[in-house]
């Protein structure tokens, strides 16, 4: 072979490992761009959904909020609550106006104090109970008593209520405000205040509060709620 032979194929291999070496640095970067290209682009995915709080457990004697309680509105899980039929029966006779607040697919602004059956218990037995949800011309007074037990406007959580004062707040029965305290013993009036532990509405205890629902929150309570008006001052 002549010696120009000999360059030609020298030079045609020193440019064929050129050519390859090439081509792997620009694998190199294009890979090290992609790379670098990934991070911004995996933080802009969009985080995955929360998932909604369990609810909190109830005492005993009191049935549980059903697993998808904060898929459903607040009237759902009312009337869905066994322990609650009294009140929701009793809505969807005397204060179907009530319901309809309850029924929303808003903004989460909706508050109830739900009292038990047990609550309602020495109430029904009394005769001016039994007079009121059994004479028509006086439904307008039941359905105020029922109006009593939401707040439309905000979610209340217990943790909104502070241990050094208590908070007044709007309810469906116009001119009659819920007075939100804590305390170690049930208030005797709304107007008296004491240091941490149980929160109350008026007279009656939270014992099953903060389960979220759709539009707004639940809590579960003791006793039933009244103006003055209706039922006198209780003993505690």
């Amino acid at each position: 072979m002549t010696t120009a032979a000999l360059k030609t194929r020298a030079t045609a291999g020193i440019t064929t490992r050129a050519l390859v070496l090439a081509l792997f640095v620009a694998l190199l970067a294009v890979t090290a761009a992609a790379a670098v290209l990934a991070v911004p682009l995996a933080r802009r995915q969009p985080p995955p959904p929360r998932q909604a709080p369990s609810p909190p457990p109830p005492p005993p004697g009191v049935d549980a909020f059903p697993p998808n309680v904060a898929n459903l509105t607040a009237w759902q899980a009312v009337s869905s609550n066994p322990s609650l039929s009294n009140f929701s029966s009793l809505l969807t006779a005397k204060a179907p106006q009530v319901v309809t607040a309850l029924n929303t697919t808003g903004a989460a602004n909706v508050t109830v104090f739900a009292p038990t059956n047990t609550a309602f218990a020495p109430l029904v037995n009394q005769s001016l109970f039994q007079y009121l949800a059994s004479n028509p011309n006086y439904s307008g007074v039941l359905a105020q008593l029922l109006s009593y037990h939401a707040h439309n406007g905000s979610a209340i959580y217990t943790a909104d209520v502070p241990a050094n004062r208590n908070i007044t707040e709007g309810t469906l029965s116009p001119f009659f405000n819920v007075t939100l305290s804590r305390g170690t013993a049930r208030p005797l009036s709304a107007a008296q205040t004491a240091n941490v532990t149980t929160v109350w509405v008026n007279d009656a205890a939270v014992i099953y509060g903060d389960t979220a629902v759709r539009d707004g929150v639940v809590h579960v309570i003791d006793r039933v709620l009244s103006p003055t008006w209706y039922l006198p001052p209780r003993s505690a």
